[in-house]
């Protein structure tokens, strides 16, 4: 029985639908490489832009330190003090006696108010690190009170130093790897190669003739953005 040119068409659609239903291999494939592409170019992107994100961590902490040096100066003849790990409670210094905007009585141990980091204090002290750190850990803290060769009738200066810590991801924030602060204000930055690997001479972190000088590929207005 001879079948109708309608029947025909609808199976020879229908089989045509079989034949075309699912991926090929080749499709596949394709598939994948262009979702590799797109990982490959959007996770550093991603990840770059979370370390500058970070950075605020860093930026927070060293002005909080800065303003704890400074408060303690206003208050005291002689100067600037910064105990590190805290001493005695009677000890008079200022990470434990001036911290920002947060009243903690004379003075404090390294107990609650010294581990505490809330958004008025942007430091805290890692006694399991034996060091002071940014409120969200990943920047160690470090001050050096000095002779101050731009005003010798002041006596003593200080410079903040806050650093990306080693084992966490602001590690490898090359262009802002250390912020710094001066007891005049003048801010800095300190410039890394990476830590994985050995110093290329194509590397542009290692041809900056300073790594705490303006260069192509890092500079402090970028590290501090608008602060």
């Amino acid at each position: 029985m001879a079948r109708n040119p309608s029947q025909l068409i609808t199976q020879e659609v229908i089989s045509g639908m079989k034949q075309q239903s699912g991926f090929s291999l080749i499709e596949l494939m394709i598939v994948l490489a262009i979702i590799a592409i797109i990982v490959g170019v959007g996770w550093p992107m991603y990840a770059e832009q979370s370390r500058a994100n970070n950075r605020t961590d860093a930026i927070i902490a060293t002005n909080a330190v800065a303003l704890a040096l400074t408060q303690f100066e206003l208050d005291n003849v002689n100067g600037f003090v910064w105990d590190e790990p805290p001493g005695a409670v009677t000890a008079a210094n200022a990470h434990n006696r001036y911290l920002p905007l947060v009243a903690v009585g004379p003075a404090s141990d390294g107990g609650a108010d010294d581990v505490r980091c809330t958004q008025r204090r942007g430091f805290r002290w890692v006694a399991a690190n034996n060091r002071y750190e940014s409120c969200r850990g990943l920047y160690s803290i470090a001050v050096a009170i000095t002779p101050d060769p731009d005003d010798p009738a002041r006596g003593i200066a200080f410079t903040i130093t806050t650093t990306a810590i080693g084992d966490r991801p602001q590690r490898l924030d090359l262009e802002c790897n250390s912020f710094t602060l001066t007891s005049n204000g003048v801010k800095g930055h300190i410039a890394i190669a990476h830590p994985d690997r050995a110093p290329e001479a194509s590397d542009p972190l290692v041809l900056q003739p300073d790594p705490t000088s303006e260069g192509e590929n890092h500079s402090t207005r970028r590290c501090w953005g608008s602060s």
